[in-house]
């Protein structure tokens, strides 16, 4: 039986208490490191679990749970030209933005903390432009959409 602990979520803990728990009882573990030869489950490209750097406790989460600067995206948008530069990470970056709707950026902008470098940024961007919310939102449309 062949299970794949990318599918065991995010949690580096959870993989290696998987791992250390089949070793202790004997069932056969390979971890691969190259896609292809996880799939042909080719035993001779297996990392060795003692190569591996593998926690056994916890430590401090790697998912903030505070707020995040969904302006600081927008703003990527307006500053970046060339779609192969915007990030996609975390929380699928400004690529994922340009299916938003103007709703979503105003909820944005409402949500966004006042103070926020890129909040100030944008208005400062509004004011130079002479631009309403709506004219920012439609210039990043006919700029990513056309």
């Amino acid at each position: 039986m062949t299970i794949g602990v990318g599918n065991l979520g995010k949690s580096p803990l959870l993989k290696t208490r998987v791992l250390l728990e089949a070793k202790k009882k004997g069932v056969p573990t390979f971890v691969y490191t190259d896609k292809t030869a996880a799939e042909n489950l080719d035993k001779r490209k297996a990392v060795k679990l003692t190569d591996l750097d593998l926690k056994t406790e916890p430590s401090e989460p790697s998912v903030s749970y505070g707020r995040r600067d969904h302006m600081a995206t927008w703003l990527e948008l307006y500053e970046k030209d060339d779609k192969e530069h915007l990030s996609t990470e975390p929380y699928g970056g400004a690529k994922r933005l340009l299916d938003y709707s103007i709703d979503k950026f105003k909820t944005d902008i409402h949500n966004s903390k006042k103070g926020t470098p890129a909040l100030h940024k944008i208005v400062d961007i509004l004011k130079k432009e002479k631009w309403t919310i709506k004219d920012f939102y439609k210039h990043l449309q006919d700029k990513w959409l056309a």
